[in-house]
């Protein structure tokens, strides 16, 4: 009885700390500047490129805190 009890409380300690993370990685990740996006292109980087070398390293340090907060606050329930 007690493993399922913990197993049901992990998945939904599960759900939360992915809906967090995914929830204000997106708020970062928006908030890069379209003229980024706009002179990557223009420079004559492809969309992968650009979403490799503009949009992910730009947000970095937001989408770590993220983390780090989404998996204090489960520590914390």
């Amino acid at each position: 009885a007690t493993f399922n009890s913990a197993l049901a409380s992990g998945i939904v300690m599960g759900i939360m700390i992915i809906h967090l993370i995914s929830s204000l990685s997106d708020d970062v990740i928006r908030a890069v500047p379209d003229s980024q996006r706009k002179a990557a292109f223009d420079l004559g980087m492809t969309h992968g490129e650009t979403i490799k070398n503009i949009v992910i390293p730009s947000p970095m340090p937001g989408i770590i805190s993220a983390s780090l907060l989404a998996h204090r606050r489960a520590l914390g329930e």
